[in-house]
């Protein structure tokens, strides 16, 4: 069985702590075999860790986390980035235009800019929109993410469960994975079609020494500090952001 992250930040969101090359380096020692970096309404990662991939022996999935106007959207196989602040509708069918797919992150969090049930049982209305979201996140490493709520929202409706860790800190890295047949992207997509996934947790830290982290290196990294910079035998360097 392959192991995928599906739900990675690094420096180019700008919450997150970690330079593309650290959270590629964490991938390789959590023996994961696919990553997606989906930045917040960014690619400049993508092209970095693409770049990187084979050094790293890693397979990269392009990828975004789209700011809708109703909720945060994951976007993948793009080959642009799409513009935040659009409609549900618009975002995914845009997604759809550059061949991609789409899934939904974190969708019983609180405070986390989740998209309505509502509004996505009434997109996935549209075939269009049917055949560009394909699985639902119902295992995110965060906070207050509300897993148990997101498996009885995936009930209602006909999607694979993925595990993304929403890792915004080196440690967070595979916390929370995807399973698939297979250990390649194209793999990984057959069985995504197929809702042949599983959610599961693959590291697991201290809850309360993972959360002051967190908090931590998040505050370094908003008062101008990038916390990891290359590998993690190091993980706590500091580099003023240029």
């Amino acid at each position: 069985m392959g192991l995928a992250d599906l739900h990675l930040h690094t420096i180019f969101s700008g919450d997150a702590t970690c330079t593309v090359a650290a959270v590629l380096e964490q991938a390789r020692r959590r023996n994961l075999d696919v990553i997606a970096i989906t930045d917040h309404n960014s690619m400049q990662g993508v092209k970095h860790a693409r770049e990187l991939s084979v050094q790293y022996q890693v397979q990269v999935i392009p990828a975004m986390e789209i700011s809708t106007a109703e909720g945060h959207l994951l976007a993948y196989e793009i080959t642009a980035p799409i513009a935040r602040g659009q409609a549900l509708e618009e975002s995914i069918l845009q997604v759809h235009e550059q061949g991609g797919f789409c899934i939904i992150p974190h969708p019983a969090a609180v405070a986390s800019h989740s998209i309505p049930l509502e509004n996505l049982t009434k997109a996935l209305e549209q075939e269009l929109i049917a055949e560009t979201v394909i699985a639902m996140e119902t295992l995110n490493g965060g906070f207050y993410r509300r897993n148990h709520l997101a498996e009885k929202m995936l009930a209602e409706l006909a999607l694979a469960p993925v595990g993304g860790s929403d890792a915004h800190i080196l440690d967070g890295v595979g916390r929370a994975v995807t399973q698939f047949e297979g250990n390649t992207v194209d793999d990984l997509k057959a069985s995504l079609r197929m809702k042949h996934t599983m959610p599961t947790w693959h590291h697991r830290t201290n809850a309360i020494a993972y959360l002051l982290q967190h908090h931590l290196y998040r505050s370094l990294r908003l008062a101008g500090w990038v916390v990891s910079v290359e590998g993690p035998a190091q993980p706590f360097l500091l580099s003023r952001t240029k």
